[in-house]
C-alpha cells in the first residue's frame, strides 16, 4: 500500500491523445494519483511528474505522442516523464529509447502508476502481453466538462485487416451491469448531468459476464439524478433494432448515434474484414430516421485504405452521397505494422488519400449544414458546458446540435429549453429554397452512369472538385438545373443580384453566385420568364456569351432588333441600381457589340445615358466576383 505522505503536494501533469476512452483512463489515473497525495499541476507551476497517455491509431498518432512527450520534457525539464497508452503497449522499446522518458508503462500497468512510482528499479519498461489478459479496469471521466464518459467495456475481438486495437488493447471483457450501474451513480453524485458510454466495441459488452448491450441501457435508464446519456460508436452489426427502438422511447438516452462505416464500397468491407455489408449499414441509418427523424448520425470513414482502387472509391462515395446522416469522421490509412492489410498489393498514393479526404470533408460539411438548417426554428433542450469562449458559452441539444450563446455563470450544467435560430448556430449556412414546386428527379434516370442527385450548390461544387471530362461537368450542370430550375441562395437582404446567363450555364457564374452569397447578396438564376422582377435594390449581370453565329438562341432570348434588346434589358432589370455586361476580348462578335456593329448604338446609348443606375461594361476580363465585389463598392 502506498504512502500518501511520500507524494503530498507532489504536482502532477498530464497530457492525452487519442479517443474519448484514453481521456477516460487519464481522468482514473489522475485520481489515483490525487487520493495519493499528488495535486494537479497549475499553468505556469513545474510538474515533478508527467503522465502522457498515448496514442498509436495511426503513424500520425505515434508521431504526436512523440511530440507530445518532448513538448511536456521541455516544459518540465525536471520532471519524472512516464509514458503509457496504446503506443507505448505496442512498441514500448521504440519509446524507451527516446530521451526524457524515464518510465513505459504497458495498457493495464498504467493503472498502477502510484505503485510503479514508490518501488522504481533499474527496470525502465513495465509491460506484459495483453492478448489474454481478461482484467477489466472501470473508470469514469472527472473532470471540468459538464459531460462524464463511463467506461464499460475495453479491447476487441474483431482483428480487422488495418487495426492494432486487439493488439494494444486486448480481448473483449467487462465489469458486470451491477458495477457499471454504481459507476454511473458516483458520476451523477459528482455532478454528471450527462454521460457518454464509451468502451472500444461496447456493442459487445456482456459476452464475458452473460449479460447484454440492451441489458445495461435498460438499467442505466433507471439510474436517478443523471438526466442524460449518449451512447458512443456502436458497430452497425451490432446495432440492433431493440436498441434503436428502445433510445427512440427513452426518456434519458439522446437521439444521437456515431456508428462506423470505414467503407461504402461492398469489395473493400471485405478486404477490411469487416462484418457487415453496406446494405446492412444502410439499413440501420434507415431504421433510425423512421423512428427518429431528427436524429443525429455521425458515421466514420477511413480513405486510401489498401485495396481501395478508384472504382471502389466512387462507389463509395456514392453510397455514402445517398445516405441520410449528419456528419462524417474522416480518417486517412496509414500502415500498422503486423496487420493483415500490409499482404494487400494495391496501395493508394499520398496524394489521392488527400484528394480523396477533401472529397469525403465537403460532403460531410453539406451533411451537417444540411441537418443544421433543418433544426432551425425548433424547440430543443440544451445542457450549457462550462466552457468559456470569450463572450460565449457552448451547449448541445438531445440531438447533438451545437448551439452558442453569451455566458450567464448561473446556467452552467443545466438543461435549458430554446427555439434554434441561426445566429446560435456554431457553423455559417447558406439557405437554399427550390423554386419549383415539383422538381424533376434524375434518380432514376441519371444524365451519365455516375452522376448522383445534385439538388444544391454545395453538392455541385463537391462533384466539380473530382478528375471529370468537359462532357460530364457539362452534363452536371444539367443535371442540377433540371432539377432545380434556379435557386435562391438567401444569406441577408442586402439586395438581389441576378444573373442573366447567355448561351449556357457555367462554372464562372456558380463560382460568382456562391461568393456573392456569402458576401450577403440574394442571388437568383433567372428563367427568361422571370426577368422584371428586379426591386430598386438589385444588380443584374449579363453573361453575354451569346454568338451572332447562334441565331435561334440569340433571337429566342433578345430578338434582332434594337428595339427588343431596348424593352428585354428595361422588363428584365426593372428598377435595378446596377447592371454589368461581360465582353470577353477572345469573343470579339458576342451581342453587344453585334448590336453597336447593326447600327444599334443610338438606342442603346440613350438607353445607357437615361438610366437612372449605373453601367459598366467589363472589357478584355471574364466575369467573376473579385471584379463585381470593385464594381459594386
Amino acid at each position: 500500500m502506498t504512502d500518501n505522505n511520500i507524494y503530498k503536494n507532489k504536482k502532477v501533469a498530464f497530457h492525452t491523445l487519442g479517443c474519448k476512452l484514453n481521456f477516460t483512463e487519464t481522468s482514473f489515473i489522475g485520481k489515483s494519483l490525487t487520493d495519493n497525495g499528488f495535486r494537479k499541476a497549475k499553468a505556469g507551476e513545474q510538474a515533478d511528474v508527467c503522465i502522457i497517455n498515448t496514442c498509436s491509431v495511426t503513424d500520425t498518432a505515434d508521431r504526436k505522442s512523440r511530440q507530445a512527450i518532448n513538448k511536456l520534457a521541455k516544459a518540465h525539464p525536471n520532471a519524472f516523464i512516464i509514458v503509457t497508452g496504446c503506443y507505448a503497449q505496442l512498441k514500448p522499446e521504440e519509446i524507451a529509447k527516446l530521451p526524457n522518458v524515464d518510465l513505459v508503462l504497458g495498457a493495464n500497468e498504467k493503472f498502477n502508476i502510484a505503485e510503479y512510482l514508490e518501488n522504481l528499479e533499474n527496470e525502465k519498461i513495465r509491460h506484459t502481453n495483453i492478448d489474454r489478459d481478461l482484467r477489466f479496469f472501470p473508470s469514469v471521466s472527472q473532470d471540468d466538462r459538464t459531460r462524464h464518459f463511463l467506461k464499460v467495456q475495453d479491447g476487441c475481438d474483431y482483428f480487422c485487416t488495418y487495426c492494432t486495437i486487439p493488439y494494444a488493447r486486448g480481448r473483449n471483457r467487462n465489469a458486470s451491469i451491477a458495477d457499471t450501474v454504481r459507476m454511473a451513480e458516483q458520476a451523477t453524485a459528482d455532478g454528471a448531468k450527462e454521460i457518454v458510454i464509451t468502451g472500444i466495441n461496447i456493442g459487445e459488452f456482456g459476452k464475458s459476464t452473460g449479460e447484454t448491450f440492451l441489458q445495461l441501457i435498460e438499467a442505466l435508464e433507471k439510474v436517478s439524478g443523471v438526466e442524460r446519456f449518449r451512447i458512443s460508436s456502436i458497430e452497425p452489426n451490432l446495432l440492433t433494432d431493440e436498441i434503436i427502438a428502445f433510445v427512440a422511447n427513452s426518456q434519458k438516452f439522446m437521439p444521437h448515434f456515431h456508428i462506423p462505416l470505414q467503407s461504402g464500397s461492398n469489395e473493400v468491407l471485405k478486404l477490411m474484414r469487416r462484418r457487415y455489408t453496406r446494405e446492412l449499414f444502410a439499413e440501420k441509418i434507415n431504421k433510425i430516421k423512421s423512428l427518429i427523424p431528427d436524429a443525429f448520425i455521425g458515421v466514420d470513414v477511413i480513405v486510401g485504405s489498401r485495396g481501395e482502387t478508384d472504382e471502389y472509391f466512387e462507389d463509395a462515395r456514392q453510397f455514402i452521397e445517398l445516405l441520410d446522416i449528419s456528419q462524417l469522421h474522416v480518417f486517412t490509412y496509414s500502415e500498422r505494422e503486423n496487420t493483415q492489410a500490409l499482404k494487400i498489393d494495391y496501395t493508394v498514393s499520398p496524394q489521392e488519400k488527400k484528394r480523396r479526404s477533401e472529397i469525403l470533408h465537403q460532403i460531410s460539411e453539406e451533411k451537417t449544414k444540411s441537418f443544421y438548417e433543418k433544426q432551425i426554428g425548433k424547440t430543443a433542450k440544451v445542457l450549457w458546458e462550462a466552457k468559456k469562449n470569450g463572450e460565449m458559452m457552448n451547449g448541445f441539444t438531445e440531438n447533438y446540435v451545437k448551439v452558442n450563446a453569451p455566458y450567464r455563470k448561473e446556467v452552467v450544467n443545466t438543461v435549458q429549453e430554446i427555439v434554434i435560430n441561426k445566429n446560435m448556430l456554431g457553423i455559417k449556412i447558406v439557405t437554399m429554397y427550390p423554386i419549383v414546386e415539383n422538381p424533376v428527379s434524375i434518380v432514376s434516370e441519371p444524365l451519365v452512369p455516375y452522376i448522383p442527385e445534385i439538388k444544391t450548390f454545395d453538392r455541385l461544387t463537391s462533384f466539380l472538385s473530382q478528375r471529370l471530362t468537359p462532357s460530364i461537368r457539362k452534363k452536371a450542370f444539367e443535371c442540377y438545373l433540371k432539377y432545380t430550375n434556379y435557386q435562391i441562395f438567401e444569406y441577408n437582404n442586402t439586395g438581389n443580384i441576378y444573373i442573366v446567363q447567355g448561351a449556357e450555364y457555367n462554372e464562372t457564374e456558380f463560382h460568382i453566385a456562391e461568393k456573392l452569397a456569402r458576401a450577403g447578396y440574394h442571388v437568383l438564376f433567372p428563367s427568361q420568364g422571370d426577368l422584371g422582377k428586379g426591386r430598386k435594390n438589385d444588380v443584374y449581370l449579363y453573361d453575354t456569351k451569346i454568338y451572332t453565329q447562334q441565331k435561334a438562341e440569340f433571337k429566342s432570348l433578345f430578338g434582332n432588333t434594337a428595339e427588343s434588346v431596348k424593352s428585354n434589358l428595361i422588363s428584365g432589370a426593372g428598377q435595378a441600381n446596377v447592371i454589368v455586361y461581360d465582353i470577353q476580348s477572345n469573343i470579339k462578335r458576342c451581342w453587344l457589340i453585334e448590336g453597336l456593329r447593326k447600327g444599334w448604338s443610338k438606342e442603346i446609348k440613350s438607353l445607357m445615358l437615361n438610366w437612372r443606375g449605373k453601367w459598366y461594361i467589363i472589357e478584355n476580363d471574364v466575369l467573376h466576383s473579385k471584379t463585381i465585389y470593385k464594381v459594386l463598392k
